[in-house]
């Protein structure tokens, strides 16, 4: 009897809890400071369909393609130590009713001042509307122009999030 009741439990858990998995690519600014010690990141996407085929022939083709509808907006702010904190929020610019705040780790490459790279790694703290009560964790990849060393480059950007909900 017990192991039908948690069989049960189980299922109706998974019944209530949604999966939830997204890439885009982001086109933004990066503002950093001497070192890279600080930063910050703003950065947007439009509703679009990534395609990546690869073949014997070409090799690895990445395709990004616009869709009509809304956007999302990509923002992250250096702490100490290499952390950050920040936000991905969905809509349009009357109405972001879905946003997951997320927390984690960075590594943004200096070496070469004028095409800065950085990296990173974030789980999920807290969400609002399809990401209530969400758990999961992201990755950040991108790279940079930064013109005259002046430390405000134009990035290109691909965001990854991996969670689920349980509401």
């Amino acid at each position: 009897m017990f192991s039908v009741c948690l069989v049960v439990l189980l299922f109706l858990a998974s019944a209530l809890s949604e999966e939830i998995q997204f890439s885009m690519q982001f086109q933004g600014n990066l503002q950093y400071g001497v070192s890279g010690s600080t930063f910050a990141l703003h950065a947007k996407a439009p509703s679009q369909s990534d395609t990546t085929s690869i073949s014997p022939q070409d090799g690895i083709k990445y395709d990004v393609k616009t869709l009509f509808g809304s956007y999302a907006l990509l923002d992250i702010t250096s702490g100490t130590q290499g952390t950050f904190a920040g936000n991905v929020s969905l809509g349009t610019h009357l109405s972001r009713d879905h946003s997951v705040q997320i927390a984690g780790s960075v590594f943004l490459d200096l070496s070469n001042p004028v095409y800065p790279f950085f990296s990173a790694m974030s789980r999920a703290t807290s969400g609002t509307g399809q990401f209530r009560g969400i758990r999961g964790a992201a990755s950040t990849v991108g790279s940079c122009y930064t013109p005259q060393i002046s430390g405000t480059g134009n990035c290109t950007m691909h965001f990854t999030f991996y969670g689920s909900t349980s509401h």
